[in-house]
């Protein structure tokens, strides 16, 4: 019988790896990528365009640019936290298999 830790523990990675593929799903999505490189090179246009002297503008887009970066991370951690789930997943289930064989 499971404990309700390894319960929750099990619940938690079905969770993440639901996430995992979620994001996956996102990223690899044409449209999302589309916006991505569009929105990234509207910025570095943006940056082009402004005056030597216009440190606000260039730091607002900037702060812009970083955002896009830390959008795409948020997926890829919730990728890697999903296959960190598949392996705890996998080992569980050889265990169980172990004991049963007992």
């Amino acid at each position: 019988m499971k404990s309700v830790n390894e319960t929750s523990a099990i619940q938690k990675a079905e969770e993440d790896i639901r996430r995992a593929q979620w994001g996956k799903d996102a990223l690899e999505n044409p449209l999302v990528k589309e916006y991505l490189q569009t929105a990234r090179q509207a910025m570095l246009d943006r940056i082009e365009k402004t005056s030597s002297n216009d440190m606000t503008e260039r730091e607002l887009i900037y702060l812009e640019l970083q955002q896009l970066t830390r959008f795409k991370n948020n997926f890829n951690k919730a990728m890697t936290a999903g296959k960190v789930a598949e392996t705890f997943l996998q080992r569980l289930a050889k265990q169980t298999k172990s004991i049963l064989k007992r």
